[in-house]
């Protein structure tokens, strides 16, 4: 054999084994997943409407609902009237036609900056002032892991007879 033929083929066998490939190797393949979930929350209010019953004294009542947030999330009231009004109704002294009451809050574990309470005269207007944000919730088997407790005192005045209503708006989001 040639001394260059014998160079050569000993030059291509030491490109093999520098290479290092094998087989095996040839086949592999690495893949990364990749994927989003959206922020989001989700509020079940099975039953929006609560009655009061007498309002003839101070008295409270809560509401139960559902909140999932997968993410911190800011959340508002705003009530229509800023206050419990008797519709139509005016006030004559000493009698009043509208009962404020207050609202506290448990929206579940671990909260970020949450008003304690919020008085309902604030919650009126374009921008109504309580609101607040917190941390995302961890969700309670029962699916009732938040409320909104209302209380309300008219501090010795007298309300004018008849029905009082205000329609309360609770809203939650990722953002606003």
């Amino acid at each position: 054999m040639d001394a260059t033929v014998f160079r050569v083929i000993a030059a291509a066998a030491s490109l093999c084994l520098v290479s290092g490939k094998t087989a095996a190797q040839d086949r592999s393949v690495s893949i990364t997943f990749v994927g989003q979930l959206p922020r989001k929350c989700v509020l079940n209010n099975p039953n929006p409407a609560v009655d009061l019953g007498q309002l003839s004294q101070k008295g409270s009542a809560s509401v139960y609902f559902f909140l999932s947030c997968n993410s911190d999330f800011h959340f508002a009231l705003s009530s229509q009237n800023g206050g419990l009004v008797q519709q139509g109704a005016q006030s004559r002294l000493p009698f009043i036609a509208l009962i404020p009451y207050a609202v506290s809050f448990n929206l579940g574990p671990k909260r970020i900056s949450e008003p304690e309470r919020c008085h309902s005269s604030y919650m009126t207007g374009p921008s109504p002032s309580c609101s607040g944000f917190a941390s995302a919730n961890i969700v309670a088997p029962s699916g009732q892991n938040a409320s909104l407790q209302f209380s309300w005192d008219f501090s010795g005045r007298v309300p004018l007879s008849g029905s009082f209503r205000d329609t309360l708006v609770f809203t939650v989001g990722p953002d606003f």
